[in-house]
């Protein structure tokens, strides 16, 4: 489905490469994790593989073909702000929520009715159906991509930090709305994200960029799992936690009332 191949990539204004023979090959049913610091590159990588940039050196191609930008990639789901020009949102600004989820559904010839509503109900779209584009919040700009990310059924989704800055129930309607999605086993994803709590939850493998270089994180020894309840009953297992996401799962199950009870089943 993807595969960047010795990628290397520097902006013009920096002599040092920020990105130096990165590897990835994702296949169907994959679903990876990219955590790293902030200006690590995280996003670079998913604007190189939208074909926002091209590599100084090396190869990227999705679905078997070379990444270039204005291509058409019908099957590729994407939530995140791509702003290829600066403050470029990657939705049309001159539009209606309404109108521009309704001219989706008139567009979009694979649209399960069925399912779909399930997804805008599940992210509360109607909230706000009558605002305009151009003055949607971050939280309800994310809730939109993720509605056209999901609703096509894509094979493949690319997350660039599709939770940051959102509310917990904007937050918590995204990532419910994805794992419903992931249930498809040919369902591949890229979830960048330095909320490595979220990583634990949708992904099957995990790469650690740093100092340009992207490595596929080992958990040698002792790793667990961790299993939570909230008093709404939403049950989330988080798999392969390392010692970081563990700190951080626990610090959001203190720090939130839903959460009911949670256990840790310890594995070597």
């Amino acid at each position: 489905m993807l595969k960047l191949e010795n990628v290397a990539f520097s902006y013009q204004k920096e002599s040092r490469l920020l990105l130096s023979e990165v590897n990835l090959e994702l296949m169907p049913g994959e679903r990876i994790g990219i955590v790293g610091d902030n200006g690590s590159g995280k996003s670079t990588i998913a604007k190189l593989i939208l074909g926002l940039y091209s590599p100084n050196q090396g190869s990227i191609k999705l679905f078997g073909q070379k990444t270039c930008w204005g291509k058409h990639y019908p099957e590729l789901g994407y939530i995140g702000d791509p702003s290829y020009n600066p403050g470029g949102l990657g939705l049309p600004m001159d539009i209606s929520v309404k109108d521009l989820i309704n001219n989706f559904k008139k567009l979009w010839a694979g649209f399960n009715q069925e399912q779909n509503f399930e997804f805008e109900k599940q992210l509360a779209l109607q909230e706000f159906y009558q605002t305009d584009v151009a003055k949607l919040s971050k939280g309800q700009r994310m809730r939109v991509m993720a509605f056209l990310a999901l609703a096509k059924q894509p094979k493949l989704l690319i997350a660039d930090e599709a939770t940051e800055g959102l509310d917990k129930d904007s937050r918590e309607a995204v990532l419910s709305a994805i794992k419903q999605a992931s249930s498809n086993s040919d369902f591949g994803m890229i979830w960048i994200s330095h909320q490595r709590y979220e990583v634990a939850l949708l992904t099957n493998k995990v790469y650690e960029l740093a100092e340009g270089r992207l490595n596929q994180r080992s958990i040698d020894g002792f790793y667990c799992e961790l299993e939570t309840n909230s008093v709404n009953n939403d049950h989330q297992i988080y798999h392969n936690v390392c010692k970081d996401e563990a700190l951080e799962i626990i610090g959001k199950i203190f720090t939130d009332p839903q959460f009911s009870r949670f256990k840790f089943i310890g594995k070597r």
